[in-house]
This record gives C-alpha cells, sequence and structure tokens, in this order.
C-alpha cells in the first residue's frame, strides 16, 4: 500500500503583518464570542426590546474579550513551553517568531480595556451589577493560560468557556438590551437554557482540541481536562456536551409549547452535522484528523445559533 504524502505546510505570513495578527487572533475562534450575543440579541427582539446598539457594545466585548483571550493563550504558552514543534494545530505566532511576546501582551491589554471600558457603558444603562460578571469575565480571560495557576493548566477550561462564552454572554446581552422593561418569564427562562446550549457547543470546541493535543499538553504539563480525565471518558464527555446543546435549547418548549411555537426547533436541522462530528471521534481518530473536525463543530455553533435567532426572530414578528 503506498503512503499518502502529507500536505504541504501552508507558508507563514511575514512577521509584523496583517497575517501575523490573525494567526495570533485566530479568526476562525471567533464565532465563541459573537454566537451568544446573535442568540441574545434575537432573545431580546422576540422580547419587543431589541436594542442596536446595545447589542453591538455586547459584540464588542464578547469579541474583544475572545480575541485578548486568544493573545494571552499565545504568548503564555509559549512562555510555559507548551508550543512545540510537535504542535498539531494551527502554528502559534509568537512561538513561530512572527510577533514579539510583548507586543502581544500588549494587544490582550487593549483588548480587555476595550471590553472594560463598553462594558462599564452598558453596566450604565442596564444595572451596574453587570460589572461583577464581566470583570470576572476578564480577569478569567487573562488567568484562561497566564498567572501561577492558570485555569486551563488545571482542568478548569471548560467551566470558564461555559460559562462566559455561553451563558453570561447569552443571558447578558438579553439583558443589557430588556432591562426597565416589562418581560414575560418565558424569555428569561429562554435566557439561561439556551445560553447553556450556547456554551454547551463553546466547549465542544474547547473539548475537541484539548482531545487534540493531549499528548503534548502531557509533556508540558498542561493538566487540560481531557489530559485529566483521559482520551476515552473526554470523548464521552464531549458527546454529553453535544446531546446537552439540543436538550437545552428545546427544554423551555416542553410539553406544550412545542406544539405552538414550533420554528424555535430550528436548531434541530443541525443535528446530522453534530452526529458526523462525533463520528469521526467515536472511532477514536485523533492528531491532525480531528482539525476537520474542530472545523465542523465551529460550523456547527455558527448554524446552530443562526437556525435559533432565526427561531426567535419568527417568534417576534408572529407576536407583533
Amino acid at each position: 500500500m503506498n503512503a499518502t504524502a502529507p500536505a504541504p505546510a501552508k507558508p507563514l505570513p511575514r512577521p509584523g503583518s496583517v497575517g501575523a495578527w490573525a494567526l495570533a487572533a485566530r479568526p476562525k475562534t471567533l464565532v465563541a464570542g459573537s454566537a451568544p450575543v446573535l442568540v441574545g440579541s434575537s432573545i431580546a427582539f422576540a422580547a419587543g426590546s431589541f436594542r442596536p446598539l446595545l447589542a453591538l457594545g455586547a459584540l464588542v466585548v464578547g469579541v474583544s474579550i475572545q480575541i485578548g483571550t486568544n493573545f494571552v493563550n499565545d504568548a503564555a504558552d509559549h512562555a510555559r513551553g507548551a508550543d512545540t514543534a510537535d504542535r498539531l494545530g494551527p502554528p502559534r505566532a509568537v512561538a513561530s517568531g512572527l510577533l514579539p511576546s510583548r507586543v502581544v501582551w500588549s494587544a490582550a491589554l487593549d483588548c480587555f480595556v476595550l471590553a472594560g471600558g463598553v462594558g462599564v457603558w452598558l453596566a450604565s444603562v442596564s444595572s451596574w451589577w453587570l460589572l461583577i460578571p464581566g470583570g470576572i469575565a476578564i480577569l478569567a480571560g487573562i488567568a484562561y493560560t497566564a498567572g501561577p495557576k492558570p485555569l486551563a493548566y488545571l482542568g478548569l477550561g471548560e467551566i470558564f468557556v461555559f460559562a462566559f462564552f455561553g451563558l453570561f454572554a447569552t443571558a447578558g446581552t438579553v439583558f443589557v438590551q430588556v432591562a426597565g422593561t416589562t418581560v414575560d418569564p418565558l424569555i428569561s427562562i429562554f435566557a439561561i437554557t439556551v445560553g447553556c446550549s450556547m456554551g454547551f457547543l463553546a466547549v465542544v470546541i474547547l473539548e475537541v482540541n484539548n482531545i487534540r493535543d493531549a499528548p503534548t499538553d502531557r509533556e508540558a504539563g498542561k493538566v487540560t481536562l481531557a489530559v485529566r480525565i483521559g482520551d476515552r471518558r473526554a470523548r464521552i464527555l464531549l458527546a454529553a456536551f453535544l446531546i446537552g446543546a439540543y436538550v437545552f435549547v428545546i427544554l423551555p418548549l416542553m410539553p406544550v409549547l412545542v406544539i405552538s411555537i414550533p420554528w424555535l426547533l430550528a436548531p434541530m436541522l443541525t443535528i446530522p452535522l453534530a452526529l458526523s462530528a462525533h463520528r469521526t471521534l467515536a472511532r477514536g481518530d485523533s492528531g491532525r484528523p480531528l482539525n476537520l473536525v474542530l472545523a465542523k463543530v465551529a460550523l456547527l455553533q455558527a448554524v446552530f445559533a443562526l437556525l435559533t435567532a432565526a427561531g426567535f426572530v419568527v417568534l417576534g414578528v408572529i407576536i407583533r
């Protein structure tokens, strides 16, 4: 049998170029920061309280925290020796010599300052209590891979991602737009349960990444959840996260509302894509083949969010 030659590596961008910054920002991951804002804004629309400017502000906060976290990850992992030549994922900007570490740290700080500034404005027009989870989200973005005991190195990354790129991002987006108005309790329930769905999908992306990188992470002392519980259990947990995303998005509809609001079941159309990603994981593929799974689950979250948002927009149009 003839061995298939490996695909040639994609050439790296020039040091300091826009391409180098894009590599550090990881644009393919930004769906995690934008999808929950899209869904949260659609829930606010269904409640009759959609505020475009506030929705844009929530988007800026979510994406800025995501990019800032990615920058910290790039610089901090390099400093800890986690980005070796054996890395299976996309090359890192600092480890590849494309950007100086201090410049990436500075850019990360700029992102968090931007998120904090916009967050203060959002709190001023809704509730100052919003500053507490918002501030924790920024600190967690830094502590994800930086500091004496980074969350990702302790196997706590899933909790951070679920909370701040799922539940808080979705419910917070709803809250800043409906604050000061009378809201049907069902809207609040949707904000929480659908926020959990978005959180589960964000964790799925992280978990595929961690399963792929487990061998090199273990050598670097990066004890992610996949390293801590082992490959088989991590794959079972990932399947549970996928199931959880679908359960929580329909939870408020059961058992009666599913008949009267069927368009909110639109996310179920993404089940074939979820099953396709899971089949690869279930047969035990590892290493670079999981990069394709990562692309599938990122697409899954994007399409899931679009269909969920479309369902709530239809609901808002019909109500009015």
